[in-house]
């Protein structure tokens, strides 16, 4: 038996992004305009609002729905410039176009439905804008306006600026981290717009920013200075200088100073105050208070980590889910996705909003943690969350079995899922000696077809039935829903192995001591091993890939030659995921146990 610890590439099965960013040089930003306090106009009350990343196009995916964006309005979070034909300079640019990447507040329409999403609107809301004054290839960081930001495998990278279309761009188009430029001296580095997920490190003043798309423009462009329409017939400019995250407010007999992670704020100048806005409401720059989630937009880039900004827009509560305006109401749906700053008994901190996790039936996340989440906007501005799903949580809550199955054992009439029609049928099959629902959310597929033949829910037991291959080996992807039912997401008709094993890949359900052997549980499955010095906690991430035990078909013998036992504890799962914060697929592919198999 092969006996692995500590394998932390099994953990996810994370999209490798090795796309990059380089720079075409510049200057600083110029010209004169006149400041603007224009925020969005605050919409009426929309069924829901999802907060996240754009994950596909075609119409817009957030947080697993396709919204119908064709009547749709593009705005820029902070101020709700548009970015339609009303502004014909920016629709053409492409700032305000959905891109993979892009972190955006999308409010739904009155008529959309969770079987139809329809946006009524789309917000987009990037972190920073400046210079990139340093890059850290081995830690995978870069810091732009005094923040820390994490690329990790997942970061999209888009390249905008003008040499790209005239093909003179120098030293190359964006191809990677090793190709920002940082600042030196008095040259400026990469100028770049980061899209990602900010919060607070706890303790500390530091914003720490996970990004999802890093963007390359030229600082130059006259985008960032024009005047534009915003959604309620005001006039604005975007800045291109651009700082956002919690701010510490710290007041000494020296007087009051105010940071975002590594920048200093500068509020109070002889020469020039900027406006500043708390929750849609104009005032002086004292109505700022500790821990609200702050933009500051200017027209001058920062002098050794200070920034005088020309507008400043702050927002507490939930309304900091909602850049630039006050559009959630008391009761109304939101989705959060985010990374966690701080957990305190049954609350914790996603985006600068106070989640209440009294109500979920699950371990709350660490922090660090990406999330996401539903729930409803309380009186006093938390967020009451209903259900939750964890970088960790959503990828090892589930199970994957791979074994022979019994066609004959399959019954139909078992319980489907509510979003099921009744016309179609659901099936109960075993595997393992586990029992497991297949339904309308399964995804079907015959991995040894040579040729197309229909395979679902409709012709499921039918098309098993008429196999001519024996046994029939599957792999199966499984979760347990909210009334302890076992649930099948994929289900894969495989080639059967030569060796004859079967495999699971999970939980562990109950744990074993070092130094006495005494088989453990995963999911249901009792595993057989040799090793002497194991030790298995409960929650660690096990593989156990060996022999059928014929006299206990819910056992695996990972003792015979070629058996292979791996164990992730529990600790290694939760560093592995802060430094993974990066989206992953969980249909299976990555089962370490149909890895091990041998053809």
């Amino acid at each position: 038996m092969k006996f692995c610890a500590d394998r932390k590439w099994v953990v996810t099965a994370v999209m490798l992004l090795t796309i990059g960013l380089a720079s075409c040089g510049g200057g600083g930003g110029g010209g004169t305009t006149t400041s603007s306090s224009a925020t969005p106009t605050a919409l009426q009350s929309t069924a829901s609002v999802s907060n996240g990343t754009v994950t596909a196009l075609g119409s817009v995916f957030v947080n697993g729905h396709e919204f119908d964006t064709n009547s749709a309005n593009f705005v820029d979070a902070d101020t709700g410039i548009l970015g339609n034909s009303s502004n014909s300079a920016l629709a053409t640019s492409g700032l305000l176009s959905p891109e993979v990447g892009m972190t955006v507040a999308v409010n739904s329409a009155t008529n959309s439905t969770n079987a139809l999403p329809v946006a009524k609107e789309v917000r987009i809301a990037p972190l920073v804008r400046g210079y990139v004054d340093a890059s850290d290839l081995t830690a995978g960081t870069i810091t732009v306006m005094g923040q820390s930001v994490q690329v990790t495998s997942s970061t999209a990278f888009v390249d905008k600026r003008a040499c790209v279309s005239t093909n003179t761009c120098s030293p190359t188009v964006i191809t990677g981290q090793s190709n920002l430029v940082s600042t030196s001296g008095t040259t400026n580095g990469s100028y770049v717009i980061v899209y990602g997920y900010s919060y607070a490190v706890s303790g500390t003043s530091q914003v720490q920013i996970v990004a999802t798309m890093v963007s390359a423009w030229d600082e130059t462009n006259p985008i960032f200075t024009q005047a534009f329409v915003t959604d309620n017939q005001a006039s604005t400019e975007l800045y291109p200088f651009k700082v956002s995250g919690i701010v510490t407010v710290s007041t000494t007999s020296n007087g009051t100073t105010y940071t975002i992670g590594g920048e200093t704020l500068n509020l109070s100048t002889s020469s020039s105050t900027p406006i500043c806005t708390l929750n849609g409401t104009q005032g002086s720059c004292s109505i700022i208070t500790n821990g609200s989630f702050v933009s500051a937009r200017g027209l001058v880039a920062p002098s050794t980590n200070v920034f005088l900004p020309n507008v400043v827009n702050a927002s507490s509560g939930a309304n900091s889910l909602n850049p630039g305006g006050a559009t959630l109401q008391v009761s109304q749906t939101v989705e959060i996705e985010g990374t966690v700053s701080s957990v305190s008994g049954s609350t914790f901190v996603v985006r600068g909003v106070t989640v209440d996790g009294s109500a979920l039936s699950v371990q709350l996340p660490v922090v660090g943690s990406k999330v996401e989440l539903t729930g409803t906007v309380q009186t006093n501005g938390t967020i009451l969350a209903n259900s939750i799903q964890s970088d960790i949580s959503s990828s090892l809550s589930r199970t994957i079995y791979t074994a022979p199955i019994t066609i004959s054992g399959i019954t139909q009439g078992a319980n489907a899922s509510t979003n099921c029609s009744s016309s179609l049928p659901a099936y109960t099959i075993s595997l393992l000696g586990q029992s497991m629902i297949v339904d309308c959310n399964t995804e079907i597929a015959d991995r040894t077809a040579t040729q197309f033949s229909a395979f679902n829910i409709n012709n499921f037991n039918t098309y098993l039935s008429q196999l001519t291959i024996t046994p029939v080996y599957v792999v199966v992807s499984t979760y347990v829903d909210a009334s302890s039912n076992r649930r099948v997401n994929s289900f894969n008709v495989i080639k059967a192995p030569l060796s004859g094993f079967v495999s699971v890949s999970g939980l562990a359900t109950s744990g074993a001591v070092g130094g006495v052997i005494t088989p453990f549980t995963v999911q249901g499955v009792t595993i057989n091993y040799s090793q002497t010095n194991l030790t298995v906690n409960v929650g660690d991430y096990v593989t156990a890939v060996g022999a059928l035990n014929s006299a206990n078909p819910t056992t695996i013998d990972t003792t015979v030659t070629s058996g292979v036992l791996t164990v992730i504890p529990q600790t290694t799962l939760l560093s592995n995921a802060l430094n993974h914060l990066g989206e992953h697929s969980d249909n299976g592919g990555g089962n370490l146990g149909f890895r091990g198999f041998d053809n």
